[in-house]
């Protein structure tokens, strides 16, 4: 590891393409790099191709705010249970 200098940060916006000028080597989320010799440049470019991925904590925090993980008890007079696990009880 080791310890760089950022020039700038900015918001990329969707489909846009930005070209690096290089030597250097450009790692990406991942294990994914690509080393360009003296005088290259790499070109970039923003899509929404990729896996799709959700905010595990921020889910779970919204199903327990909703209340999703309730268990309503059967109500024996009834003849059909609020909910029913994986095997139908």
């Amino acid at each position: 590891f080791a310890t760089l200098d950022v020039a700038s940060v900015a918001p990329l916006p969707l489909a846009s393409t930005f070209y690096v000028p290089v030597p250097g080597l450009c790692a990406y989320v991942g294990v994914r790099t690509t080393r360009g010799g003296a005088g290259a440049t790499v070109t970039a470019s923003i899509e929404r191709s990729g896996p799709r991925v959700i905010d595990v904590q921020a889910a779970m925090a919204a199903a327990a705010a909703g209340r999703q993980f309730d268990v309503v008890a059967h109500d024996p007079q009834s003849d059909t249970a609020t909910r029913t696990d994986c095997d139908g009880d």
